[in-house]
């Protein structure tokens, strides 16, 4: 009986293992685990709840699956995803291979959609990344379609509106015709009439006219009136010549008259700006000092700007005091500093300013970043203020309340040059920086360090900008 219980309970086991390894061998297969494959990686704005494990198609047939999906670690990149693909796929997927993310359904799952590439394309490798697409949210979609409605009814309700106005206006516009026919036909008919009349009237005047009746007729039938109006005509033109050229003589003396009055014009604007210019004259002289000693009108200007720059001074005084008041100063001191432009050269390199923090520098080479100009100014070039981005980039997340100083060093010419050009490098480094990463003009300071020998080999000195961060010690 021990026996037969044995061989029920081994049957068991057996027939156990065997469905879990068939289960096993089947969810490794749905996962496509048991095939050769090669890992992708593409990068979206929104991922629109695709996740490790989701289904990867390529032309709508099944083809791999999600590995990761990586968060940005900066606001300016995308979500990072690597997938897996059957590498019996790898002929049609191309380097211009399009990935979206698309859905199972309106409401289904999420899964990965790679597109096959075109033939001029190279086929896609291990590691490649894959070009993408951001998906297009049903929700987005909704939004869209209701401002459109929102849209589409405003404009209906517009054309309404003003087909409403045009069928008023052709209303108003057929009334009015009505009425205007009206008033016309009796007006024509009083034309009609009166063009009768004149008819009747011009037919009688002709007849008369026939007959040698009126003066029409007589002109028509007596020579020797003819003649008469004829001598009058001539007359009047003769008496025309005349009238044109004692117009032409008119406008000759005319002109002669003009030409005077032009000359007195002229003399007269001469005049004129001869008095302005004596008046801008005084005008000038009011601004400048005078021989008894009256400074003018500039001296007042040059007062009220002296009175400008006290109470100024005068403003920097208090606030430097207010720094130093016990309400205030616990945060400066705790702080480091209380201005960074108060920082003395020796005791910057004697370490007395912010002894409590950790020196992160990065070095750069003055001819990598500056180009002199025929004046001997130096300004930053297009792609030295690509290597101050580099230089500066591991420094971003670190810049919030630390102060950050910017050396400037110079290794040719006499002391004062070099401390002149020095500080000047270390100014212009300081103002690009200050207007790129929008840091606090508060938290930057300028160190112009003159000549200062490296601790390369043959010791030759510095010549450049040095970004130098000041970061708590790590405890």
């Amino acid at each position: 009986m021990t026996g037969k219980k044995t061989i029920l309970v081994g049957i068991f086991l057996a027939a156990g293992l065997l469905l879990f390894g068939v289960g096993l061998f089947l969810i490794g297969d749905r996962r496509l685990l048991f095939s050769e494959s090669m890992v992708l990686q593409t990068e979206f704005g929104n991922v629109s709840g695709l996740k490790p494990g989701s289904k990867v198609r390529v032309s709508g047939m099944d083809a791999g699956e999600v590995l990761e999906v990586a968060v940005p670690v900066r606001v300016d990149e995308k979500f990072r995803t690597t997938f897996r693909v059957l590498s019996t796929f790898q002929p049609i997927l191309r380097k211009d291979s399009i990935a979206t993310i698309q859905t199972d359904g309106l409401v289904g799952n999420k899964f990965l959609q790679v597109q096959p590439g075109s033939g001029e394309a190279a086929s896609l490798e291990p590691g490649d990344t894959v070009p993408s697409k951001d998906p297009v949210e049903f929700g987005d979609m909704l939004d869209a379609a209701v401002e459109t409605v929102q849209h589409a009814n405003e404009a209906i309700d517009d054309v309404k509106l003003r087909v409403d106005q045009a069928v008023d206006l052709l209303a108003d516009v057929n009334k009015q015709a009505v009425t205007m026919i009206h008033e016309v036909g009796d007006d024509v008919g009083r034309i009609v009439k009166t063009a009768n009349q004149i008819t009747d009237d011009i037919r009688v005047i002709v007849e008369n006219a026939k007959e040698g009746r009126g003066l029409v007729g007589k002109l028509l039938n007596d020579d020797e009136l003819y003649s008469n109006l004829k001598d009058i005509v001539d007359q009047a033109d003769m008496t025309a010549k005349n009238l044109r050229e004692i117009s032409t003589d008119l406008q000759k003396f005319s002109s002669e008259i003009k030409t005077a009055e032009l000359a007195k014009t002229i003399q007269d604007t001469a005049d004129n700006v001869r008095d302005a210019t004596g008046q801008v004259k005084e005008l000038l002289a009011n601004f400048q000092a005078n021989d008894a000693g009256d400074e003018g009108i500039s001296a007042d200007f040059r007062q009220t700007i002296r009175n400008a720059e006290a109470a100024t001074a005068g403003l920097a005084e208090n606030t430097e005091a207010l720094k130093r008041h016990w309400l205030f100063r616990g945060f400066f001191r705790k702080r480091g500093f209380f201005d960074l432009d108060d920082i003395e050269v020796e005791d910057y390199l004697a370490g007395r300013f912010a002894p409590d923090r950790d020196r992160k520098r990065e070095w750069v080479h003055a001819h990598e970043v500056f180009e002199r100009r025929d004046d001997g100014s130096e300004v930053l070039t297009a792609a030295g203020r690509s290597k101050l981005g580099d230089a500066f980039g591991p420094f971003l997340r670190l810049t919030a309340n630390n102060p950050l100083m910017i050396e400037g060093y110079a290794d040719q010419g006499g002391e004062d040059e070099q401390y002149v050009r020095s500080f000047e490098r270390a100014s212009v480094v300081r103002a690009h920086l200050i207007r790129r990463f929008k840091l606090k003009p508060t938290l930057v300071g300028v160190m112009p360090m003159g000549k200062v020998a490296s601790t390369a080999p043959d010791g030759k000195p510095w010549n450049g900008v040095a970004i130098v961060l000041f970061t708590p010690k790590e405890k």
